[in-house]
């Protein structure tokens, strides 16, 4: 009797189903988080000289080494029950109002610090302020971001010639030297030994406000061989909030400073090789994202994909053609991984499975894609924008399903962050409900850490409000209005001369999304062509005639609707300066020739008539 002929496709189902009952679940924590050391050498290999072919192919190989532990973290922590209520707007303005602006307060400018600390905080601040909240000054923001700007490395502070590439927001050494002021502790007592073992690494400024001490202005050597990426963990943090900066400061000085030294910490990244620790390449990927997003400049562009090519998107498990299987391994299905990595969008390897890791990740997967489609990079964003929804899909459910942690650890400030950027930039901005984020950014606020003051948290809880507040997304080059409105500096006068500028702008702590509509008393509104800036700050007249004399109005956001007033008075061109010694000169001048004339003129000859 002949056996009975099934179809293929049963064949292959009963198949997986005996191989799935013989090989159990995963479970964290899992060991040997990039495979074997030699899997660590060929990856590092790859990523510093290789192809983006090259780092697939040892990603690939590493992975097959970890086998059913791929996407399973190093380590695990009691978690606690998700509670994904949300919280009221006025709850989370009262959070950011009495908990973190005050902090601002004891910034200590005697000190350098490090991205995830102050700057964090500071970008926090500017969030906030896109949302309304003013309390933490711009004067105050601008000294945390001069402080930073001064440990950079660059010519401007250093001996040249320069010993690394240039741009770095450098380590003080006195943040791990125990016996200086300054001392952090933490990571950071690494310093020292650091600057034992690679020396020329190890600069002492000779200019700026760091002038004297010494920082660690790079992280790459040969021998001996350095290759750890580490220093733009916290470098990203500050060059984005240099972006902020140079967008949101009033002073045009300060704004330009900013965007320079913006512009040289984006240099130093794109020089920045990938590296084997993802979240380190990924703080470079998220500040070349803004500056490309906010500039449009090429060399940004091409080292933010580069860097996604040879680093971000191998490192992420993926799986296309939605056979159930794990891409680039033999025959591993997702669901015999551990819980979380059973759904595409996990890291591959166990330190970057770990979730504050794979968040960071996740929000430079997607500011990535949110600087492409913000510059009509239509196909690049197509392509990118699948790996970000699937990682923030993969983590949320973790949140949601598995919980968070009971205990607040440091290591937390990092995990709301890309569920908040993608609400706000990708989920509201393109009208695409993804509900599972909202509920996984409210089940942590719901852990209790946004009322404490560890480090990044400031950061998040600023970026809770905007998005909380429904304050709408808006490019950076929009918001940046290089093109719409005027970069003048505000006149200090009220009386002009015809054929004069006038530069009028609204005084005060203005939100930055605030619109404004300016007018003229008895004309209502201003001709763009004659006036430039009339829905900006900043009102530019040039060239000014008698007829532009009178009261301007600029309406602009608030409850109520707030109204500023300037009133200016064009007058006829005066003499110069010198006309009056001038007109005294040729006077004087005049008076002397007709005198001389007078001397030279011929008298009558002398004699008695005849």
């Amino acid at each position: 009797m002949k056996g009975t002929i099934r179809p293929h496709w049963f064949r292959n189902i009963l198949l997986c189903f005996l191989w799935l009952a013989a090989v159990p679940v995963g479970a964290a924590p899992c060991a040997d988080p990039y495979g074997s050391s030699t899997d660590r050498w060929a990856i590092e290999n790859a990523m510093y000289s290789g192809s983006a072919s090259d780092v697939r192919a040892a990603i690939n190989a590493a992975k097959e080494t970890r086998g059913a532990d791929v996407g399973c973290p190093e380590q695990d922590y009691t978690r606690a029950a998700p509670n994904p209520t949300p919280p009221s707007l006025q709850t989370v303005t009262t959070v950011w109002e009495s908990v973190h602006a005050p902090r601002f307060a004891a910034y200590n400018s005697a000190c350098p610090t490090l991205g995830r600390e102050w700057p964090s905080a500071a970008l926090g601040a500017y969030y906030a302020r896109l949302a309304g909240s003013l309390t933490v000054p711009l004067a105050d923001l601008a000294v945390i971001a001069g402080d930073m700007a001064a440990t950079q490395y660059s010519e401007a502070h250093a001996a040249t010639p320069p010993v690394t590439w240039q741009g770095a927001y450098a380590y003080a050494y006195s943040l791990g030297d125990p016996a200086d002021p300054c001392y952090r502790g933490g990571i950071m007592d690494v310093i020292p030994t650091f600057c034992a073992t690679v020396p020329d690494l190890c600069v002492t400024y000779a200019g700026g406000k760091w002038s004297g001490r010494k920082f660690v202005a790079g992280d790459f050597w040969v021998s001996p061989r350095v290759y750890d990426g580490g220093m733009a963990y916290d470098h990203g943090w500050t060059g984005v909030m240099m972006v902020e900066a140079a967008i949101q400061q009033d002073d045009p000085v300060q704004r330009a400073q900013f965007l320079e030294s913006a512009r040289l910490a984006g240099a130093w990244s794109a020089s920045e090789p990938p590296v084997r620790n993802h979240n380190y390449t990924a703080k470079n990927v998220w500040l070349l994202a803004q500056l490309y997003g906010l500039t449009g400049e090429a060399p940004f562009k091409e080292a933010m994909l580069d860097k996604l090519e040879r680093n971000l998107k191998p490192g992420v498990l993926t799986d296309w053609n939605e056979d159930g299987m794990v891409d680039g391994m033999a025959g591993q299905p997702f669901s015999a991984l551990w819980a979380g990595a059973q759904r595409p969008g996990r890291n591959w390897d166990g330190h970057n499975a770990l979730l504050w890791y794979g968040c960071m990740n996740a929000w430079a997967m997607t500011e990535a894609y949110v600087a492409l489609r913000d510059r009509g990079d239509s196909a690049e964003a197509a392509e990118l924008r699948p790996y970000a929804v699937a990682m923030l899909d993969n983590l949320a459910w973790e949140l949601n399903n598995l919980g968070p942690a009971a205990t607040l650890n440091v290591s937390m400030h990092s995990i709301p962050y890309p569920f908040l950027i993608g609400l706000w930039k990708l989920a509201a901005y393109e009208n695409e409900p993804h509900p599972e984020w909202e509920q996984a950014a409210w089940v942590l606020w719901n852990t209790g850490y946004p009322y404490t003051l560890q480090n990044g948290t400031t950061g998040n809880v600023g970026l809770y409000l905007l998005y909380r507040s429904g304050t709408p997304y808006v490019p950076l080059a929009q918001r940046a209005q290089g093109s719409d409105c005027p970069d003048c500096a505000p006149s200090v006068q009220t009386s002009f001369a015809a054929g004069e500028d006038a530069c009028l702008r609204v005084p005060g702590e203005i939100a930055p999304s605030a619109t404004f509509q300016w007018s003229k008393e008895g004309e209502g509104g201003l001709d763009e062509d004659r006036c430039q800036g009339v829905n900006c700050r900043t009102l530019m007249i040039p060239d000014l005639q008698l007829t532009d004399s009178g009261a301007y109005h600029c309406e602009y956001d608030g409850e109520p609707k707030t109204i500023y007033t300037v009133t200016i008075d064009v007058h006829p061109p005066l003499l110069s300066t010198y006309a009056p010694a001038v007109l005294i000169m040729a006077v004087s001048l005049a008076l002397l020739g007709a005198y001389a004339m007078r001397r030279k003129r011929p008298r009558p000859t002398g004699g008695v008539p005849t």
